[in-house]
């Protein structure tokens, strides 16, 4: 570059000071620094004339972008004086710079443009300021050096890192959906509730970088919380019984139902827990879980420093609250149901076992043992109530130590010294349930109470109208509330009890009398039984068997006959295992090594076993046993009881709602991900429809712009359900990373290619068509990976033209391949239609499909009509032709040129 010196006055002796050989770099650092303000205020002018996005930025982002301006003359002052690291400071803010413009969402060529311009600027302006002074050529040479090593290194850390922070989003958009994923399959499978919530929370505190945090659940009162998983934190806290709700962060997220984050002195004066090295923690997140429309508790956050959450953290932590209420629920309902197995499966056992008892203080302690494993609780009495001298007396306990039930066994207590709710028991003949217990002076809470007691529920023992006594269940260590379903099985036990105390005491007379009277009425009892227990065989659903230690039937009744296909006159002999499992192992022994059957003949204990069967017909089906021996004198099992029921149906509803279930989660994904509006830019309109058939499957679409290039994609996954979503949605990423890295169409879709390959597990590909049109000149590029063939209709023409692509290979399959790429150039009142393989191959009743034929007719017939018409028009062609049956997604994308 050659200087032209014109002629001027000799430079004043201002000037002077800045003359002198190799000083021009000193000038140009001074000229920065006192111009300063000036170049600011005219960059921010020239700016929006020459580049449109600067006009419409938020007030917070032109803000940051001024200061960022300010910043970069202040930093280029002190490169040009020649500071120390004045390059190094430069690079890392210009780093920092990319980084934060990818974060606000400005696109890269809009921040390289706005710095070229700012520096252009700055630098015409500083060399017309600067011209007439009389500087040595040499030092214009080195200044013009030392500006294209500035201009160089501040675009390279710009692009650097702008670049590197959208991979990373990306990277991070696909680990968040893995997470949610995941979250979602451990909603679906597992219903253990400690298993749901220590993954839910190792998921959260993954995706969102912090390594401590809590679940913590709302009590029945919903007036606090307590801890029920942990991760980091003081085992201390995790064992603490409660947290008030009002003191805790976590109420004011249930009150607000939303996330509430809290930093430093926000967290003052918040029941916060404590960490597992005791350093003070700095911030705490807290999430409401929501069931339905309750909140029932909290997944919290912490770290022991500030941590920043962006918007996409906030709005991903309040999807983890709707699945976690979800797995809450349907682990505590699994819970209760395995509760009441547990209480029905103790009921016949207590049967059983009181049964089996001889002496009614054998009776007592079993009935007492027995009923407070079932209701979990701390103590169980038992007390008679004596007829004639209105007195209580204590007979069996569980829960208490040797000498004690033996000095309570000492005490006599009249009516009149009873507690409250143990006379009211008495009284109205109905249970009592005492959720806080209160100190009474009474005689029975000083002596057989006390006062560590914190709830109890008392239930009369009940026969024939008359009070035989009571039935105290208690809590020791903390309050209880008993649910409707507690007293209700304490209830149906007592009776239970009651009649077997009541049998008891009739045996105790009877052994009294005569011999011969007694043994009669034992007799007709055991006759009467008798015919109870086989009336209830031959009506039971379940299908009945008694075997005997020869594993030979002796007994089925008629719902095992229609099982198994066998009569009881032919089954009755024969091997059990031919009659459950089929004629091959008639004359040998079961060769199995889980034959529930040999194990409770072995003296295991089998309460529950499903198994595959097969009936007299060869068909196989599947059941849910349960097994009981019946023992002789000598204590050995002499016969085996089997029930099974059938639970083929059940097993294929419960197989259905899992599959169900996948299919909304992918549905859901894949309604995420896709572009929401259509969009309108540089007098092109772009909208798109995807129509889901009854299984979900991998269509996709997406358009974006950037800078004068409107990007347009249509693609289809293989398979259907999760793995398809997941490899549509990874595809979709890899797409949109690599466009901005690449403006060859065909290199983009090879690049997208390697990367599918590398993660693909389960042989899966992707179609794809991808096409970038230029908003000025309105060329269109273009490539196609074993897509189908768009559509160019030419209006009022009605000329149709597919675009096709010479090379075409599928993605995802092939370590790499190799595509190429077309050019058409779209003229006003054009109309490109992309569409995926499913709108074609639609069927009707008589199998024949849409077709090629069709479709084209009906684009050239429509080419006319707007563009919203014209995408509901083609569904609803289709949708007519397949009488409203899809078998495969329909994705349709149309590009409109005004």
């Amino acid at each position: 570059m050659s200087i032209t010196r014109e002629n001027h006055q000799a430079p004043s002796d201002e000037n002077d000071q800045y003359a002198r050989p190799g000083d021009l770099r000193n000038r140009v650092a001074r000229f920065l620094e006192e111009e300063q303000d000036s170049l600011i205020g005219r960059l921010q002018s020239e700016l929006e004339s020459a580049l449109e996005e600067y006009r419409y930025l938020p007030a917070d982002v032109a803000a940051d972008v001024e200061e960022t301006r300010s910043s970069f003359i202040k930093l280029a002052v002190d490169y040009y004086r020649d500071e120390p690291d004045s390059l190094e400071k430069l690079k890392d803010f210009a780093s920092e710079v990319g980084r934060r413009r990818a974060e606000q969402d400005m696109s890269l060529d809009v921040v390289l443009g706005g710095f070229d311009l700012s520096e252009d600027y700055c630098w015409k302006t500083l060399v017309r300021s600067l011209m007439h002074e009389d500087y040595p050529t040499s030092d214009w040479l080195e200044l013009f050096q030392l500006r294209d090593r500035y201009r160089k290194e501040v675009r390279s850390s710009l692009r650097a890192t702008y670049v590197g922070h959208e991979s990373g989003v990306a990277q991070r958009q696909i680990t968040e959906l893995r997470g949610l994923l995941e979250i979602g399959q451990a909603i679906a499978t597992t219903i253990d509730l400690d298993a749901v919530l220590s993954q839910m929370l190792e998921v959260a505190s993954s995706i969102l970088q912090v390594k401590m945090g809590s679940v913590l659940l709302l009590d029945e009162e919903g007036k606090r919380l307590y801890p029920a998983a942990g991760k980091g934190l003081a085992r201390s806290w995790l064992q603490r019984e409660t947290i008030l709700r009002d003191r805790s962060l976590a109420g004011m997220a249930l009150r607000r139902r939303e996330p509430v984050l809290a930093v430093d002195n926000e967290i003052i004066g918040f029941d916060v827990p404590r960490t597992v090295a005791g350093k003070k923690l700095r911030s705490v997140l807290s999430v409401p879980i929501i069931a339905g429309d309750q909140p029932i508790g909290v997944i919290e956050l912490y770290d022991v420093k500030p941590h920043i959450y962006s918007e996409s953290d906030l709005a991903l932590t309040e999807a983890f609250g709707p699945q976690a209420g979800v797995a809450i629920q349907n682990a505590k309902r699994f819970s209760e149901e395995q509760r009441r197995r547990k209480q029905a499966h103790v009921l016949t056992e207590v049967a059983q076992t009181l049964g089996e008892t001889l002496s009614l203080e054998g009776l007592l302690d079993i009935l007492a043992a027995k009923a407070a494993e079932a209701l979990a609780v701390d103590r169980c009495s038992l007390f008679f109530l004596d007829p004639h001298t209105k007195e209580m007396s204590f007979v069996a306990g569980h829960g208490r130590g040797t000498l004690q039930n033996w000095l309570l066994n000492q005490f006599r207590i009249p009516l009149v010294e009873l507690g409250e709710s143990t006379a009211r028991a008495i009284h109205n003949k109905e249970p009592v349930a005492v959720e806080k217990a209160k100190r009474e002076l009474c005689l029975e809470s000083r002596v057989f109470r006390g006062s560590d007691v914190k709830s109890h529920l008392q239930v009369p023992l009940i026969y024939e109208e008359s009070v035989l006594g009571i039935m105290s269940l208690e809590y020791t260590h903390e309050p209880h509330r008993f649910t409707e379903e507690e007293v209700s099985f304490a209830t149906a036990l007592a009776k239970q009890a009651s009649i077997a105390i009541e049998d008891r005491r009739l045996q105790e007379k009877i052994l009294e009398q005569q011999v011969l009277v007694r043994n009669a009425e034992i007799n007709e009892k055991l006759y009467r039984e008798r015919e109870k227990s086989e009336a209830i065989l031959r009506a039971t659903p379940d299908a009945v068997f008694l075997i005997n230690r020869d594993l030979r039937i002796e007994f089925l009744n008629p719902a095992a006959e229609f099982l198994t296909g066998w009569t009881q006159q032919e089954a009755i002999g024969r091997s059990c295992h031919e009659v459950l499992y089929g004629i091959e192992f008639s004359k040998e022994d079961c060769q199995r090594t889980d034959c529930p059957i040999k194990e409770v003949l072995r003296g295991e204990r089998v309460p529950y076993r499903e198994d595959v069967l097969r009936n007299r017909s060869d068909s196989e089906f599947r059941v849910g046993g349960t097994f009981a021996s019946i023992y002789g004198p000598g204590g050995q099992a002499e016969n085996i009881i089997a029930i099974y029921r059938d639970i083929t149906q059940q097993k294929e509803l419960e197989s259905f709602a899992l599959m169900q279930r996948e299919l909304e989660i992918a549905s859901s994904i894949q309604e995420r991900m896709l572009p929401g509006e259509r969009l309108e830019v540089g007098g092109v309109t772009v909208a798109a429809h995807l129509q889901q058939a009854k299984e979900v499957g991998g269509d996709w679409y997406d358009y974006w712009v950037r800078g004068n290039e409107l990007t347009m994609v249509v693609g289809d996954a293989s398979g259907h359900g999760i793995p398809a979503t997941l490899f549509a949605t990874m595809a979709m990423s890899a797409l949109r990373v690599k466009g901005r890295e690449q403006k060859d169409v065909a290199r983009v879709l090879e690049e997208v290619n390697h990367s599918l390959y590398q993660s693909n597990k389960a042989e899966n590909f992707v179609t794809v068509f991808v096409g970038v049109l230029d908003l000025d000149t309105k060329v269109l590029r273009f490539s196609s990976a074993g897509h189908e063939e768009p559509l160019l209709v030419s209006c009022p023409e009605k000329k149709l033209t597919a675009l096709s692509s010479q090379e075409r290979s599928l993605l995802g399959i092939f370590p790499s391949i190799k595509l190429s790429s077309g050019t058409v150039e779209l003229n006003p009142r054009d109309r490109l239609v992309i569409y995926t393989d499913g709108l074609v191959e639609a069927r009707n009743r008589k199998g024949r499909s849409y077709g090629f034929k069709r479709l084209n007719r009906f684009i050239s017939n429509k080419c006319g009509s707007a563009i919203d018409e014209f995408i509901e028009g083609v569904f609803d062609n289709v949708l007519k032709f397949s009488d409203q049956e899809l078998r495969d997604d329909i994705t349709v994308l149309t590009c409109d040129i005004e």
